[in-house]
């Protein structure tokens, strides 16, 4: 016998989030020390726009990322490497 459940899409996107909020503390407490920031944070912390981070995703060109859910993610350490793998020597510095 087939069973219909119905849901309204309060109902689904409550149940996603929640899903989303274990499987994000889940990653997170399995490799310590190692904390996800949203793209907000990553403005805050880095400066760079969201706007610019969706952009970037769109066109493929930005710092990888993960998804959780529909939630957008990065790691400080990619960020990192990201923003070293920019940086232009100049001719002052030494080798």
């Amino acid at each position: 016998m087939t069973q219909v459940a119905f849901m309204t899409p309060e109902q689904i996107a409550a149940i996603v989030d929640k899903t989303t909020e274990r499987a994000l503390a889940a990653v997170q407490t399995m490799k310590p020390g190692r904390k996800l920031l949203s793209s907000k944070e990553v403005e805050e912390e880095y400066g760079i726009l969201e706007r610019n981070l969706e952009r970037w995703r769109h066109l493929s060109i930005g710092p990888q990322y993960t998804t959780i859910g529909r939630r957008v993610y990065y790691e400080r350490v990619i960020l990192d490497a990201f923003i070293e793998a920019g940086r232009v020597r100049t001719t002052g510095e030494a080798d």
